[in-house]
């Protein structure tokens, strides 16, 4: 079975952390991978989360671990983009033909700390 995208979201009130738990090397430096309703997700750098996209694994593999995190301006919307963003990310694992439903192990963990 081939590997496919998973994510770690945390959020903390109005701040989202997020680390690239595991992605295919297919998907490194490949800029826009997936969009839709003013999110996308992309690979450039190093994993990273900015307002309304989420970078993968780049070309700088020595910051493949990074967790990195953005302060939206409230709650409402830190949680509207997990939601876009975890959306995304089993969108482009269903278009690979890796998954049709989320699976036992996950495509993204999300944990909130209010």
């Amino acid at each position: 079975m081939n590997e496919k995208v998973k994510v770690k979201f945390m959020r903390y009130k109005n701040i989202v952390l997020m680390e690239v738990l595991e992605m295919p090397e297919k998907y490194r430096e490949k800029d826009e991978l997936i969009a839709s309703e003013g999110a996308s997700i992309q690979s450039v750098y190093s994993p990273d989360i900015r307002e309304s996209v989420l970078y993968l694994r780049g070309n700088k593999t020595e910051c493949d671990n990074n967790v990195s995190a953005w302060t939206y301006d409230t709650t409402a919307d830190a949680l509207k983009f997990i939601n876009k963003f975890s959306d995304l990310i089993h969108e482009l694992n269903k278009r690979d033909g890796e998954t049709t439903e989320p699976t036992s192990d996950g495509e993204f963990e999300i944990t909130i700390a209010e």
